[in-house]
């Protein structure tokens, strides 16, 4: 795509002894390397006339010459890999992904793709990505570009409109979900970058259904969970009286929510998310997107700290 998209480095002045990530937000004139990975996925969307969710990646991998292989052979932990062989770039994913996660598999690794064909006339800059130091930077940079591959921020902020916690519930939920087709996780990440700072998901123990454990918890800044939340305790008790089952399903009744941590105040909106079995599954291409497997039912919490 670097070259499609007729970026030319050579004429730009580099120290060879730069920081990669700041080398590849000079290369591709930007402030930043979040700022630089943004642009180029944006580019990449455009040129593959990719206007409209839900974001096919095959015109991407095309533009770029990057195969696509499943494995059997992967670590069950090891979602997927760049691979660079005399052909050229392989993504090869883990067989055992659902079709959701593996499209934020490849998005992710397409992210190092850009990343490394940013710099492909600088090999120092190229290992330098690859000391340790680097690898948390690069990762979220490569998240990053999955994101904005999969769920661009101008879309998911007119379709969300600009105060998500305002409006949040079961309903805009699975309305996201359908309509960027990415996995749960990845939609819930992709929260953070909607003014939100911290997104707790409970999911129900299946024998008893009102026992409630924190499986996942994503946020920003150098705080994790708020005293009394953890993965070993129940859900608050207030928001266990607000959750009823009633002839249409799991419901809140009462979604506001405020805790106090490190003396300033957190509030947020919950929503269930029933992951049973749908009867009516998006379109996408022409078949039908299952949802993932073995989720069970569980309550999503956007917080977020009040001014």
């Amino acid at each position: 795509m670097i070259e499609q998209l007729k970026l030319d480095f050579s004429s730009r002045e580099v120290s060879s002894r730069v920081n990669p990530l700041a080398l590849f937000a000079k290369l591709n004139g930007a402030t930043s390397p979040e700022r630089a990975m943004k642009d180029l996925c944006r580019r990449a969307r455009l040129y593959c006339h990719m206007h409209e969710p839900p974001f096919g990646l095959m015109n991407v991998t095309r533009m770029l010459k990057v195969e696509v292989e499943r494995s059997k052979h992967l670590p069950a932990k090891i979602r997927g890999r760049l691979e660079r062989r005399a052909t050229g770039y392989v993504i090869v994913v883990n067989e055992y992904l659902s079709w959701r996660r593996l499209r934020s598999t490849v998005a992710h690794e397409l992210g190092h793709v850009l990343l490394y064909r940013s710099l492909s006339r600088h090999p120092e800059a190229i290992s330098a990505l690859r000391e340790p130091e680097q690898w948390a930077h690069v990762e979220a940079l490569c998240d990053l570009a999955a994101a904005e591959l999969l769920m661009p921020l101008d879309d998911l902020w007119g379709f969300a409109f600009p105060d998500i916690l305002s409006v949040y519930n079961s309903e805009l939920h699975m309305s996201l979900y359908d309509r960027y087709l990415v996995s749960y996780t990845a939609l819930f990440k992709r929260h953070l970058d909607l003014g939100v700072d911290l997104v707790l998901l409970w999911r129900a123990i299946p024998s008893t259904m009102l026992t409630w454990r924190i499986s996942s918890a994503y946020h920003k800044g150098n705080y994790f969970i708020p005293p009394g939340m953890s993965a070993t305790k129940h859900l608050f008790p207030n928001i266990l009286d607000g959750i009823n089952l009633d002839e249409s399903g799991w419901r809140i009744t009462a979604p506001e929510m405020q805790f106090t941590f490190q003396g300033r105040v957190l509030e947020g909106e919950c929503a269930i998310v029933d992951s049973t079995p749908r009867r009516a599954q998006p379109l996408f291409e022409g078949f039908r997107v299952a949802d993932e497997p073995n989720l069970s039912l569980g309550a999503v919490m956007l917080m977020r700290f009040k001014s």
